[in-house]
């Protein structure tokens, strides 16, 4: 199989993902674990407004003259924002120490507090003295730096600056450190976030993110806060991508959870903040987005490749035997047996519903798999609509007083029509139980009998003066009864459009299938039923053209003879077997003329089903070898059964 990674081709809107979909991120184990809440954790900080409170505090006695530390510190005319630049420059340099350079971190609930040396902070303060020029290298450097320490001393023992003291150790105050090395950082680099500078300083870390969580918070705070949406955007995606998997994706959501929760409590709001939450927004919906691509390409395998290559070699040209592996070999036929198969009242439905073809719940298991459903959820749904299925054949055989089916005696011919119409109701009941838990699912099985029925009405109800597009219409939404699943799994999982597009593909196979099955009435495949089973039961598309050829083809007798059995359709009494036979030789010598007639209708739908073949896959969010194959036997499929119509 191609191990090439594909692109995202396709992301649906964030708000039609349901919270229980495998694409949400909402949903996603890595953001509902306690994995979860030790990356919040580990990120948790006071925020920059209590910082810059806590900052404007310190230096308000520096301001009014109280204190003077930093005219003596830097010199006479310094302004009191020096100590800001300072303090931000040693808080740097917390950050970007190790232990052997004097620096080492105590554990505390949410995050670490460095704790550093004399010696450091007397190197610290020497390092900034000299790089802003308020210091020069001589040989009374030192002793200059010793007499400054004690002043950065008396400035720390009576509580003015962020760093306490304990014995020898200093402890930078808690969230400040981390606010001022970001601060620090961002003026340095044009409030811009750079990964590649982060990780050249070695602050980007995977085994010490706990370490350096705060400090990403205060910068996408501050960038949030003080720089332009792209500079946001970049740094939050960067973080995600740097840390990768699930860790980078905790990450980028703890901080936009943070700050929106920030912003909804903002007492007073201004014109900017809507372009704020906007933009927090934005950059989740590019989360979003890169969750469902990675979620996407890993969804569950519910088909098995060896199963498909096995069956495609066996036979390329019969698909018949592919549905019936498939459902045999992938778990739905187990999974039916589960649900209906020890039930002794449901079993002349269940056995009906095995020996039908299984071209539904196997073509339901192809797109399940497309659009990322989980197996077993999959395999269940399959077998609902197999058993469905077998359902509406058994109600088909007692409205239609069926006799035989594929060969077999018909639970009407068995037991009478009384009893398999009772089968038939506690069967539609067995259904319903098993889709009580699910309000949506129980509306589709509803929608779907009410589709069967009703068109099954509509038919019966049609009239030789009826106009084609009317029996197109009622085969239509006939064709209806069971297209419905995919648009249901589509919703399930967010992939809505997706979803409708196999919907309208399916019905409109299911619409070439029911042609097929008019003409097949005619001139049946092996082990399908006795021809001219159905003749006189409705009038079908089939024989309205053929009641529409010119007198020269169907003589005035022919159709008075053909009205005259079809005319029993809806009565108590039987058609006599001989006229049955009559008519059904009228139609085998017109077959090929009433065939060309619908080649116009037939090659419309085949059209149409190619075009939501391509829609559903292109709707997809990821076109890779898996689809491709799908596509590919949906395709072959598609053109067997017009080749099969039209040969």
């Amino acid at each position: 199989m191609n191990t090439e990674t594909p692109e995202l081709r396709y992301t649906p809107l964030p708000e039609t993902i349901p919270f229980d979909s495998p694409f949400s991120l909402d949903k996603s184990p890595v953001l509902r674990g306690y994995k979860f809440n030790e990356v919040s954790d580990a990120l948790f900080t006071s925020g920059i407004q209590y910082c810059e409170a806590e900052l404007y505090h310190l230096l308000e006695p520096f301001k009014s003259g109280d204190r003077n530390d930093h005219t003596l510190l830097f010199r006479p005319e310094a302004s009191y924002g020096e100590m800001f630049w300072l303090w931000k420059s040693l808080a740097y340099a917390v950050m970007t120490a190790g232990e052997k350079d004097g620096v080492s971190w105590k554990i505390r609930r949410f995050g670490r507090t460095p704790i550093i040396s004399r010696m450091f902070l007397e190197k610290g303060l020497k390092k900034y003295l000299l790089s802003s020029g308020n210091l020069t290298k001589g040989s009374q450097t030192d002793k200059k730096i010793e007499t400054l320490m004690n002043i950065c001393d008396r400035g720390i023992e009576e509580f003015y600056w962020p760093i306490s003291k304990k014995k020898e150790e200093y402890i930078f105050n808690e969230d400040m450190v981390f606010y001022l090395a970001a601060s620090n950082f961002l003026i340095n680099h044009d409030y811009t976030a750079d990964i590649a500078s982060l990780k050249k300083e070695g602050l980007l870390n995977k085994n010490k993110f706990s370490h350096y969580g705060p400090f990403y918070s205060f910068l996408a705070e501050l960038i949030f806060d003080y720089a332009d949406a792209k500079k946001f955007q970049e740094f939050i995606l960067g973080l995600s991508d740097v840390f990768g998997g699930d860790l980078g994706l905790a990450i980028a959501v703890c901080e936009i959870k943070s700050l929106r929760i920030r912003e909804d409590r903002k007492e007073i709001k201004i014109p900017q903040d809507e372009g704020k939450k906007i933009l927090l927004d934005n950059v989740e919906a590019i989360l979003q987005e890169n969750y469902l691509y990675q979620k996407y390409i890993e969804r569950p395998v519910i088909i098995n490749e060896n199963t498909i290559k096995e069956i495609q070699v066996a036979d390329a040209a019969d698909l018949s035997n592919f549905w019936q592996e498939i459902f045999e070999k992938e778990g739905v036929k187990e999974a039916m047996k589960d649900l209906f198969g020890e039930n002794i009242d449901l079993r002349p439905v269940y056995e009906t519903a095995l020996s039908e073809r299984k071209v539904i719940p196997a073509s339901l298991m192809m797109i399940a798999e497309a659009l990322g459903l989980d197996r077993e959820e999959a395999q269940i749904l399959a077998a609902l609509s197999q058993f469905s299925w077998g359902m509406i054949v058994s109600y088909d055989n007692v409205v239609d007083g069926h006799k035989f089916r594929k060969g077999k005696a018909t639970q009407v011919a068995n037991d009478g029509v009384p009893i398999a119409l009772d089968i038939t109701m506690l069967s539609l009941a067995g259904i319903l139980k098993r889709t009580l838990h699910n309000s949506e699912l129980v509306e589709n099985f509803l929608e779907m009998l009410n589709f069967s029925c009703k068109g099954d009405l509509i038919s019966r109800r049609l009239d030789w003066d009826d106009s084609t597009d009317l029996y197109e219409e009622s085969m239509a939404g006939l064709t209806k009864a069971f297209s419905w699943f995919p648009q249901y799994i589509g919703n399930r999982v967010g992939l809505v459009e997706a979803g409708q597009n196999f919907a309208a593909f399916l019905a409109d196979l299911h619409s070439l299938g029911q042609l097929n099955n008019d003409i097949e009435d005619i001139d049946p495949p092996p082990m399908k039923h006795e021809e001219g089973n159905d003749v006189g039961k409705r009038i079908t598309l089939f024989w309205k053209i053929l009641m529409d050829l010119p007198n020269s083809q169907v003589l005035e007798h022919e159709e008075q003879l053909i009205r005259r059995v079809f005319a029993y359709k809806n009565g108590s009494e039987e058609a006599a077997k001989e006229d049955i036979a009559k008519v059904l030789a009228i139609g085998k010598r017109c077959k090929a003329e009433v065939l060309a007639r619908m080649e116009q209708i037939v090659q419309w739908v085949y059209k149409e089903a190619g075009r939501h073949l391509e829609l559903a896959f292109d709707s997809l969010p990821v076109m890779d070898q898996r689809n491709q194959t799908y596509k590919n036997i949906f395709a072959n499929t598609l053109e067997i059964v017009r080749r099969n119509f039209l040969s």
